[in-house]
């Protein structure tokens, strides 16, 4: 049967497990597998482009609510991505003198730093940024379906599963359906890698 919206998830889930008493137990078994999802899964349909602006008398922007990870960082009007660093060593750069054009940049705390504090009255900075968004959780009314379910049900099919027979105590098939996930999860981000890289001509690269 076909696998296509958050209610067909659900009765296959039950099918797959051959289960008819888990009704109030399977849209955790789906919340679970979301959560891993968003873990796991990188695809170039998870692409969000934006413009964030850290504001006169801030030290850093807030993280996208939907923000997974990042894809790309760079100030607006410049061609060439900042380069990411940890946050230790981003401080230390900061303690050096002005950090305008290092370019590095570095995530903590839900906050996305790049320049330094900027002083009441100067500009705002413009940092364009590509990341990974978390997908909508799946639900009955208004988020029925997405592109993963729709691509590969698969996914959601054994993550849920996963937390359906932990739920019942058997961790064989808990073990075997995470096998069945984990290599699904990773098709898709195959198949993802291959479809950024297609139409591209391999070279190598002098050294």
């Amino acid at each position: 049967m076909t696998i296509a919206t958050y209610s067909d998830l659900k009765a296959a889930v039950a099918r797959w497990m051959n289960r008819t008493d888990l009704d109030a137990q399977i849209p955790d078994f789906i919340t679970v597998a979301e959560s891993r999802i968003a873990l796991t899964v990188r695809s170039w349909p998870m692409l969000k482009t934006t413009t964030l602006t850290q504001i006169a008398g801030q030290s850093g922007v807030a993280l996208p609510v939907d923000w997974l990870e990042w894809n790309r960082v760079l100030l607006d009007g410049q061609d060439e991505p900042l380069e990411y660093t940890d946050f230790p060593y981003f401080q230390s750069l900061l303690s050096s003198g002005d950090m305008t054009n290092c370019g590095k940049y570095t995530t903590d705390s839900g906050m996305l730093f790049v320049v330094g504090l900027i002083p009441t009255g100067q500009p705002n900075v413009a940092i364009d940024v590509s990341y990974y968004a978390r997908n909508k959780p799946l639900d009955d009314s208004t988020n029925t379906t997405n592109w993963l379910l729709a691509a590969h049900p698969e996914v959601y099919l054994y993550g849920a599963a996963v937390s359906g027979w932990q739920y019942l105590l058997d961790e064989q098939r808990a073990a075997a359906n995470d096998g069945l996930f984990g290599a699904a999860t990773a098709a898709v981000n195959a198949d993802a890698l291959k479809a950024r890289m297609s139409g591209s001509i391999w070279r190598q690269r002098p050294r």
